[in-house]
Formats: C-alpha cells, structure tokens, sequence
C-alpha cells in the first residue's frame, strides 16, 4: 500500500554559509514612472535565511550614473518588506525539503530624476554568494549587480517591466520544469527574453561597495560544461522561448545553479531598456510517500449519511468511490467527503491517493450503515427529598433480547427496563438510558430534579436607626426552588420582593414577619417572625431663620434665630469659615457675596438634622476723591488717587488748567505721582481737574468731576 519513489532536486539551500556575506540568492531592479520626473524605485533582494551571513540592508543604497558613467545621485531605500518564500513543487509525489529557507526584502523609494540626454544606469552591488554554487568559478568570491536603465528623452517616462512570478525555489531532476518566466509592461511595449551571463559585483573584502563601479559591469566566469545557454545540468536542456518567457527543462544533477533572465523592451523597434533578474536554483534528492489512509469507522447506527476521514500521507489529490451499487454518482474527490447511502448495510469504500500519478496509492475498507435506535423515557414519582422516590419507564419500543443500562447521575446505575430509584440528597441529576440491541447502542439523557425542603431566613443591614429609618432586608433562605414572599414590617406596610427595602417613617419598635410558599417539589408555606427587631429612634427638626436675608456691604450685620424641635443641641455655619453654637445672635460679614447658612441640630439619641439659608450681601457703588496731594518725595501722599467700591467698569482722568489731559488710568487703586508724562517733567504746584467715570454694579453709569490741588 506504501510507495516510495526518489528524484533528484534542485535546491538551493541544503548547504549552510560559511562566511559573514555568503547569503546571496538572487534579485531584480525596476521602476515606475509617475509623472513630474518622478520614479517609484523597486528593489527585490533574495537571501538564503539558513545562513549565518549579513541580513537585509538597512538601508539599501542605489547609486544612479548618467550615460557617460558620472555620479549623479544616490538613494537610500531603508526599512525593507521582508517575506518568508515558501517552495513550491508541481509534482504532487514530489515534497521539498524542510531545510529549504528564502526570504525576499523589498525595497521602495520615490526619486526626482530630471530628463536627460542617454537617460540614467541605477546600480544596487551586493556580495557575496554561496560557496557551493556549481556552476560559476569562486562563487564565494563574487557578488551581484542588480541594475536597470531610465532611457532620455522622449522615451524618459518609461516604466520598466518586471517579472510576474517568483521563481520555484526547489526543482526536481527527472521531474519537467515547465514555468512562466514572463514580465509585466505597464506600457504595453515589446518583450522578448534571452539567458545572460550573471553580472558580479562586490568582494569578500569590500562586500557592499559605495559607490559602486559604474557600468559596464563584469561578469561572473563559467566554471567548464557550462555556458549562457546551458546553466544548468539538464537532459533536455533548458529552453526559454524567446516570446513568451516559458522556462522548460528537466535538471539531472545536484547542485546550485546562477541563472540570469532578460527581459528587453522594445517600443516601435526601439529598444528603450532591459530588466535582468539574477537568481540561484539548487537541487537536492525529494522522497516521495504518497499513502492513502482513512479513518476506522468510529460511528455506528447513526443512520444512512456517513463522513469519512481522510488520513493520507503525502497527497494532493484524492478519488473516492463510496461502493453504494444503487449509483454511479457515488465518488468524490474532497479530502474528508460526506455520503448519504441509499440502504442500510455494508459497503466497500476504495480511496486511491495522487490518483492518475506515478506514486498513486490505494487503500479500501469497509463502513457498516445502519439506522439508529430510538430511546425515550418517562419520569415519575415523589421529588421532595423527605420521603422521595422516582419510577422511570421506558416509551422506546425494542427487542426482546435489548440490554437496558441506566445511569442515575448519582454514581448509581441498574439494568433494570423500569426501574425506581430513590436519592438520599437533593440536587439536579442528569440521567441517562443506553440501549444495546442489534450491535447498536442508543443514549438518552433527561434531568431529574430532587427538591429540598425550605425554612425561612432572613437578616438585614442595622436594627436601630433614626426616623425616618431606611432598612434592607435580606433573604438568606437556603434554597434554589421556586417560592413566593410576603414581608411584614410591623408598621401596616408589606412587600412580595425577596429581599426589599423598607422606610420607617415613626419612631417606634416594629415586628418584623417573613412567609414564604414554596411552589414546587417539598411544597408548604413556612413563616419565620422577629419581635421587637427593629428600633427607630426620633429625629430633630432643623430650623431657623435670618434677618435681613439680602443686605448690603454698608450694612453687612445679620441676626441669626433658632427655631428647631426636639433638638438637644444646634450649630450654625455662616459660609465664611465662621460658626456659633447659639441660638441666637448678631454676625457681621466683612465681604460681599453670597453665603450658605447651614445649621446642624441633635438630640440625646444621636440623631441628627440639617437646614439651609441663604445670605446675600451686596456690594454698593461708593466714590471718595480727596482734593490735595503732596508728591515732594517724603514718602506722605505721593499718589492722586480716587477710591471706589461696587465699580464694573472704571476709567480716572487728570486735566490741567489749560484743559490738557496730563493722566489717565482704568486700573482702580493706580494713582497719579504728579508727573507730566508728555512733557517728562514734574507738573508744576497748582490746582486741576480730576474726572471719573464708572458703571457700577447695576449697570448704572456715572460721571463725577471735581478740583484738587497738588502742593510740593
């Protein structure tokens, strides 16, 4: 049933680096042209992940030259998008490899590049390759060079093309490669394609040239047997048809092989640019181990549609035939398929692995189909766990010779067909029947649910409070069955919930009565009462009143009164960090503004109460002028300056004699120091005018003028 097949691969990756730049696999260089001289620039970079040499570059550097090799820029292309490339094989008896490791980085930057005569030459060198590469003389010893060309005008806005499909990693000798080695033209030029020699590029010594030399480039040298047209061992060779890029060709050999395709690009006959991509296949020996494989039945009696589980080895492609004689449409070629039989019986299932290929397998068996058995039972008796008991009887109909098996869910069982059975705890058990009659075996579970009997429980938060006295009270009856409350609360009030809350509005001592009906399994009504259970104490009245409650700034003096109940003692707060224990008095407040009166009253039993009042003292418009200053320099009345309350908004001017407005100010409190400002100098002893205007804090507006004298 198991075939083994062996074939030759060409892989790439079996023998490790062995020194820091050996990493090399292959790469590509292209653009896009997106207008205004710009170029989205692509670099792709394979590398062998299996070596212990260089990673990625971070960044890339390409070095662009013009047509006659000069310097003309460079770009730094860092933060590559790295892949893990998985291989690929055709052959579905062929498998890879597991040591076979690719990751591709690619690279893109947008560059300005303005037209030129002969166009541009981007260059990315880069060394170095594997030593075991067969093909190339001291493949340690060489690099890469991957380049492209911008042509100049008029054919500047090019888009180079670009190769559509990652190369196979692993071939198989004696296996036919067929693949589509083709590019992409977004401009929808010519392609034709041809094999070329790799270009090196870089040294052990200087592996990452910068800048690198620029063309023409040096190529790699052909170890002996191999040329551009014959890179690779291979009977028939390899072809590339020049129109389409169809690689074909079957390796004979292992081993590492460089291989560089050409795209070129021609429009109207010209040829504008050409695309290279450098790349290393390699080859190693692939087992083949197709082996067909299906699940033993595990499912019996559970009616004519069966799904069969695949266990296959090695396998990409399956053939089922179901064995059902009653159709030709019994086949499948899912991996797990599903087939609804038309008859109950025994069928002879065929599964063929990799069918139509050299290594295809075979494997059948046999699946019994059959319907399944019905069971059903009835559940009857006393479920209260005080004298319970429970007679179960079974509905199904069966043969004679059935086997019964029950399992009570209590760790008890019996063969009896209809059995009682009595539990010793309350619980909900499942229970479950399995009936055994013509090699099938059947289960139905149904819940048997044993009640407990149910006293009432209650407790609650606190017992003593002041009125008005709120209380949560909690059920705490042990029980999971269904039942019906009735609370008490000894003061005419009731409630149904189980566990409420419940205001006192009365001082008094109240009786508190639960009842509870259960409603299923030990069904009764149980009552539970607590004398005396709850206290609620009086609580003082807070009260009081002020006089006047709005006043003003000039008269800012209140008188507080008390007038609470059943307080032992009271306290006042006025809202200015001031209180009194009195009940009676003056207070004085030294601000404007609007305050909270709140007094807190008590009595002998702790309990408490708080009111609130509201005071407001308002500010009044006030202007006070003097009408002499002495600004001498004696440190005594240097400043004219006006005071002002309950201002909004404030504007002071002084006037000499002769009318000049000699000081002005908006800032209340900011006087006049009897200097000149226009002329920089003292203002001379003499008598002038002050003016003020003010709108005060009703919106009022005011306008008051007066003389003063300033004496030196």
């Amino acid at each position: 049933m198991k075939k083994l097949y062996l074939y030759s691969l060409i892989l790439m990756l079996l023998v490790p680096a062995g020194a820091s730049a050996w990493h090399i696999v292959g790469g590509e260089l292209y653009y896009e042209c997106i207008g205004n001289d710009d170029y989205i620039i692509t670099l792709k970079v394979y590398r062998d992940c299996n070596s212990q040499g260089a990673p990625f570059d971070n960044p890339a550097t390409v070095t662009i030259y013009d047509t006659s090799g000069t310097f003309a820029t460079q770009v730094q292309m860092p933060n590559p998008s790295i892949t893990l490339v998985l291989p690929y094989i055709n052959n579905p008896c062929l498998t890879s490899p597991p040591n076979v490791c690719v990751e591709e980085g690619i690279y893109t930057e947008v560059v300005n590049l303005p037209p030129t005569p002969g166009g541009y030459t981007l260059v990315y060198q880069r060394c170095c390759r594997n030593a075991s590469i067969n093909n190339i003389f001291q493949p340690e010893e060489q690099g890469a060079t991957y380049t492209t060309h911008i042509p100049g005008p008029p054919y500047h806005c090019n888009n180079s093309a670009y190769f559509s499909n990652f190369p196979p990693i692993v071939l198989c000798t004696n296996d036919t490669l067929v693949f589509d080695h083709s590019a992409t033209d977004l401009d929808g030029d010519s392609l034709f394609y041809r094999f070329a020699t790799p270009y090196s590029g870089g040294s052990q010594n200087n592996p990452l040239p910068l800048p690198p030399q620029p063309p023409p480039f040096p190529n790699v040298l052909w170890n002996p047997g191999y040329t551009i047209t014959y890179p690779i061992d291979a009977n028939p060779a390899f072809n590339l048809d020049p129109n389409s890029g169809l690689l074909v060709g079957s390796p004979t050999m292992l081993g590492q092989y460089v291989v560089t395709v050409v795209a070129k690009e021609y429009r109207n006959g010209t040829l504008l640019t050409e695309n290279r991509r450098d790349f290393q296949f390699n080859t190693a020996i692939c087992l083949s181990a197709t082996q067909a494989g299906i699940a033993p039945q595990s499912q019996f009696c559970t009616g004519t549609t069966f799904s069969f589980q695949n266990q296959s080895l090695f396998t990409t492609y399956y053939q089922w035939d179901f064995g059902d004689p009653n159709t030709n449409a019994d086949t499948s070629s899912f991996a797990n398929p599903t087939w609804t039989y038309s008859d109950t019986g025994t069928y002879t299932v065929t599964l063929i692995a990799n069918p139509g290929f050299q290594c295809a397998d075979t494997i059948t068996t046999q699946v019994q189909i059959s319907d399944g058995i019905p069971v059903d039972f009835s559940i009857s008796g006393d479920d209260c766990i005080d004298g319970n008991f429970m007679d179960f009887t079974v509905l199904s109909q069966h043969t004679p010779d059935a086997q019964y098996d029950w399992d009570f869910g209590d760790g008890t069982a019996s063969q009896q067909m209809n059995p009682t059975k009595v539990y010793t705890d309350d619980g909900i058990y499942p229970v479950t029947l399995t009936v055994s009659e013509n090699s099938c075996a059947t289960s139905f579970t149904d819940t048997v649910r044993i009640f407990p009997e149910v006293e009432p429980s209650f407790d609650t938060d606190t017992l003593t409070g002041c009125a008005p006295f709120t209380v949560e009270f909690a059920d705490e009856t042990n029980t999971w069955v269904n039942i019906n409350y009735l609370w008490e609360f000894g003061d005419g009030q009731a409630s149904t919930q189980d566990s409420p809350t419940h205001t006192y509005s009365l001082p008094g001592t109240y009786d508190v009565t639960l009842t509870i009906e259960v409603l299923e399994g030990c069904v009764d009504t149980h009552r539970v009462a607590v004398e005396q259970m709850i206290v609620v104490e009086p609580s003082p009245t807070a009260g009081f009143y002020v006089d006047p409650e709005v006043t003003s700034f000039f008269e800012p003096v209140v008188s507080v009164h008390d007038i609470s109940t059943g307080a032992y003692w009271t306290t006042f707060d006025m809202g200015d960090s001031t209180s009194y224990t009195a009940p009676f008095f003056d207070h004085r407040y030294l601000e404007d503004g609007t305050y909270t009166v709140r007094q807190v009253v008590g009595n002998e039993y702790g309990c408490t109460d708080t009111t609130y009042r509201t005071v407001v003292v308002k500010p009044e418009y006030l202007l006070y002028v003097p009408n002499v200053f002495t600004p001498n320099g004696d440190g005594l009345n240097e400043y004219f300056a006006p005071k002002v309350f309950g201002e909004i908004e404030y504007q002071f001017s002084v006037y000499s004699r002769w009318g000049d407005r000699i000081f002005y100010s908006e800032v209340v409190g900011e006087g006049w120091n009897g200097e000149d400002a226009k002329k920089d100098m003292p203002a001379p002893q003499d008598t002038y005018l002050w003016e003020v205007k003010v709108l005060d804090i009703d919106g009022a507006a005011h306008r008051e003028v007066g003389y003063f004298s300033l004496i030196r």
